[in-house]
């Protein structure tokens, strides 16, 4: 192969084809030695490039798959906050159906009223199905009507440290919330947030509290005494909260651990 020839094939034109400045045009020779000192670098820079963008590429996919866990995992924990509140939901219309026939055998008319009044709100509080949830923003702790209200937003602020941050608290909370208003319906404004946020303190206590009571009627997190653990659960609960465990326990996801998973499923567990 000639000089002219092997140029060519490497871009170079004869003088009289060249459309560029003039002063920038060499003869073939000089063309074909510059490609030779040239070609290697850009070889070498377009394998480090595409090294690159390799790379990316894998931090990419990486991250789309931690992005769809941690989607996973969320409509899962919806699904099992959903499952949570319908039993908490159940067992207070068990309970106030208990009350009324006890009433009505001691004949206790005032009685009968109150637990009357009370399943009414506890009817306007039931859960919603959970494909109405995510059509939806996520309720709140408390009703949404009152969301900007000031009592809410200065309660919010007091508790900002876990509201919307903490998905385990803002959970448990807005599962209790209905729970709570319905077994006392006379306990309104700030002093039911306030018995939220001590039903939720209770649940969540601060490791380095020295308190560590529980509240009457709050469920006792992993707590074995009166039998409530994740061994005394029935079979078919330890079923399904270790299926569950496979979409909510591990990185991106809501609980970190097996153990923490297996507390919380047993403190939300509707026991008899």
């Amino acid at each position: 192969m000639d000089i002219e020839t092997e140029a060519k094939e490497l871009g170079w034109v004869p003088k009289d084809q060249f459309r560029g400045d003039p002063a920038k045009w060499t003869d073939a020779e000089t063309f074909v030695e510059r490609g030779h000192s040239i070609m290697p670098i850009l070889k070498k820079n377009n394998e480090r490039l595409l090294n690159e963008l390799s790379g990316t590429r894998n931090e990419l996919n990486d991250v789309k798959n931690s992005l769809a866990e941690a989607k996973e995992a969320l409509d899962e924990f919806k699904k099992f906050n959903e499952e949570s509140s319908k039993r908490a939901y159940d067992q207070a219309v068990k309970d106030l159906k208990d009350q009324k026939r006890q009433a009505l055998r001691e004949g206790d008319a005032d009685t009968v009223m109150e637990v009357d009044e009370a399943l009414e709100t506890l009817r306007d509080a039931a859960p919603k199905p959970l494909k109405q949830i995510t059509q939806s923003p996520a309720p709140a702790p408390v009703a949404q009507d009152f969301s900007n209200h000031p009592e809410v937003l200065a309660w919010k602020e007091e508790n900002k440290d876990w509201i919307d941050v903490d998905p385990q608290k803002t959970a448990y909370a807005a599962s209790i919330g209905s729970y709570l208003r319905a077994m006392n319906p006379n306990l309104t404004g700030r002093a039911f947030l306030d018995k939220l946020s001590e039903k939720v303190r209770a649940e969540f206590p601060d490791p380095n509290s020295a308190r560590t009571s529980k509240t009457d009627g709050a469920p006792s997190r992993g707590n074995s005494g009166g039998g409530k653990s994740y061994d005394n659960l029935p079979a078919d609960a330890k079923a399904a909260c270790d299926k569950q465990a496979t979409k909510l326990v591990g990185p991106n996801r809501a609980f970190k651990d097996m153990k923490a998973w297996r507390d919380h499923y047993v403190s939300v567990y509707a026991w008899e």
